[in-house]
């Protein structure tokens, strides 16, 4: 067995754990030349030593120990090395085979002789339920951790049960069962002078209190956190904590003292010479600056931050500082720019809920793929071992239930990807009902408005000349409503995601805008693609841009040819829109038109420009894809 662990143990050689020199006594264990029996518990206790930072060897580690242990039939290791292996899983997020692992582990320890590793295994199983959100199976096993624990009168651990089970209960809105929790915990932990975990407990409490805006009972639980960390002279905590005060003082709308614990805080991650903490506090202080006026100091604590932030790549601190500043703006009666940052943190936001959702698509993934394949290294085995010791028939009879296993997963995948066209279809029709019923009933209504306004104008030019103006305005107002309704139904409706339809789209309006006054309307550069899918908000956002600049040129360009420009160049969407008028005079301010068609640009991260001089006036914005 020792030269199978020769490329295990050349992995293990180089991590880095708390417990190097226990790790290094182990490995010594597991390639001794003792039998086998001798270094089967060193398998379990390495694997428990290196989970955290190498779960793929933990479950390598763990795997070989439960099968020495079913050899040696030996209940206690195999229940051992079953639990290792459930921590290594979790560790990895692989928490179906997690659950599997420690439930058998359970039922292979003794239940009188091992309470205090079954206690620990409910303990784990109740952690990766907390993880998936299955608040009510961890609270659960928690209770089980707890019970075996107060038959073992471990007062230490049954606190720490408390803990637990208070954050869980706080998660499901028990907050009565979560204060009942957190009052016991505490105390235990005061009887018995754990100080860092009696601050740990009345952190939580404080949080509890905060959860139901109790935020002054909030604030006494944290100072009494203060100072228990303060004497466990756990510092990194203790700045935790009087960033818990400061917030809470923040909510009580007393500023200045928030922004004073906040700075504690603030000295003490920099004590620790932790930029991202400090960046985190300033952050935090910036809110109550702005709500005391001092928007220089709120701007320079949201500079610092985002800078850090930007260094560390922490795109969801980023995605904080974006909304803090649309806030600090807003209060400083700066509205675009406000929302224009505030589009920048739900873009943000967007990005990291897409990323999160394949993060967790790709565990589920890998976790199937690997149970799969156990599957079939199990099943090889078993023909393998059916063919040297059984008959025949056996053989026939493990290959029928393969098949039928086969069938089960061929049916299984039929059934899900049925259940996803059903789904998409479900949605292309309600897209499709949304664009009918604008197009027939609100489009009906708006044409029906525009053309009694046109009935009235006529109408009020011989009989009453006051009301031809509000006449007119009734009928360009139901006009304007009619093309914006056509644009949010070609944006909604289902088959026109493709770069080819937006390039008819823009043709469609160019050539309606260009007409009445006899402008050549053109297109320079086309990439002919129905392959090429846009998403809905770039597909929105590129034709809104294109048909801003086409009527800004119809109207104030002077101009005898517009010429537009949309192909796809490697991985970027280029977009071009030119005219051969006077250009746009120096003395021109800016308009909300230009200010637009960048901002929408900006929102998916692209590049816009403008070119102009006397021989006209060209709009380019270049997009990522």
């Amino acid at each position: 067995m020792k030269w199978g662990l020769i490329p295990l143990l050349a992995i293990l050689s180089i991590t880095r754990t708390f417990a190097q020199s226990s790790k290094d006594s182990l490995i010594q264990v597991i390639n001794s030349s003792s039998s086998d029996k001798e270094k089967l518990p060193a398998y379990a206790e390495l694997a428990f030593t290196i989970y955290l930072s190498n779960p793929d060897s933990g479950i390598l580690l763990a795997q070989q120990g439960f099968k020495l242990a079913e050899i040696d039939q030996n209940r206690f290791q195999q229940a051992s090395t079953l639990n290792a292996l459930g921590l290594s899983y979790f560790r990895k997020g692989w928490y179906a085979k997690a659950i599997s692992s420690f439930e058998q582990s359970i039922k292979l320890f003794d239940p009188k002789a091992d309470q205090e590793q079954i206690a620990r295994v409910y303990l784990n199983l109740g952690h990766v339920y907390q993880s998936q959100k299955d608040y009510r199976a961890a609270n659960t096993y928690n209770i089980k951790a707890l019970r075996q624990f107060e038959v073992l009168n471990d007062s230490f651990r049954i606190a720490l049960c408390y803990q637990t089970l208070n954050v869980v209960c706080r998660e499901l809105k028990d907050f009565k069962s979560s204060a009942s929790y957190i009052d016991k915990s505490i105390s235990i932990l005061s009887r018995i002078n754990k100080y860092d975990e009696l601050a740990n407990s009345y952190t939580l409490k404080g949080n509890l209190l905060k959860t139901q805006k109790l935020f002054p009972e909030a604030i006494i639980e944290f100072n009494k956190a203060i100072e228990l960390y303060g004497i466990a002279n756990d510092l990194s905590n203790k700045g935790i904590a009087y960033e818990n005060l400061g917030l809470a003082y923040e909510e009580i709308k007393n500023y200045p003292k928030s922004i004073e614990y906040l700075n504690r805080s603030l000295e003490i991650f920099k004590t620790l010479n932790s930029e991202v903490d400090q960046a985190y506090e300033r952050l935090k202080r910036s809110i109550p600056y702005a709500k005391m006026g001092d928007y220089n100091s709120a701007t320079s604590d949201l500079d610092f931050a985002e800078g850090i932030f930007k260094n560390e790549n922490l795109a969801e601190y980023l995605s904080e500082v974006y909304l803090s500043r649309s806030e600090v703006l807003s209060m400083q009666g700066f509205s675009e720019e406000a929302l224009v940052v505030y589009r920048r943190h739900i873009h943000l936001k967007d990005s990291l809920a897409q990323a999160r959702r394949s993060d967790e698509l790709l565990r589920i993934q890998t976790e199937f793929e690997s149970e799969q394949k156990e599957k079939q290294i199990a099943v090889l085995q078993a023909e393998r071992d059916v063919k040297n010791a059984e008959l025949t028939k056996r053989n026939w009879v493990i290959i029928s239930l393969s098949i039928v296993g086969l069938m089960s997963l061929a049916f299984f995948y039929i059934l899900r990807n049925r259940r996803k066209i059903k789904d998409e279809l479900s949605k292309q029709q309600l897209l499709n009902k949304i664009a009918s019923d604008l197009h027939d009933d609100v489009g009906a209504t708006l044409s029906s408005i525009r053309m009694y306004g046109d009935v009235i104008k006529t109408k009020a030019r011989k009989e009453a000349p006051e009301l031809s103006s509000i006449a007119e305005k009734i009928s360009e107002n139901a006009t304007e409503m009619i093309d914006s309704m056509s644009d949010i139904v070609w944006t909604i409706k289902p088959g026109l995601d493709n770069l080819n339809a937006l390039q008819d789209r823009i043709w469609n309006v160019g050539l309606e805008m260009c007409a009445p006054k006899n402008i050549r309307f053109i297109f320079t550069e086309r990439t002919e693609s129905e392959d090429f899918h846009i998403s809905t908000e770039l597909r929105h956002d590129m034709y809104m841009i294109s048909k801003e600049a086409i009527n800004n040129a119809v109207k104030y360009s002077n101009c005898s040819e517009i010429a537009v420009g949309l192909v796809k160049n490697n991985n970027q969407l280029e977009l071009k829109i030119k005219d051969n008028g006077n250009g746009i005079p120096e003395n021109v301010k800016r308009g909300n038109g230009l200010n637009n068609m960048e901002s929408r640009c900006l929102e998916h991260s692209g590049r816009f420009e403008i070119i102009t001089n006397k021989s006209g006036t060209q709009i380019l914005a270049f997009f990522d894809v």
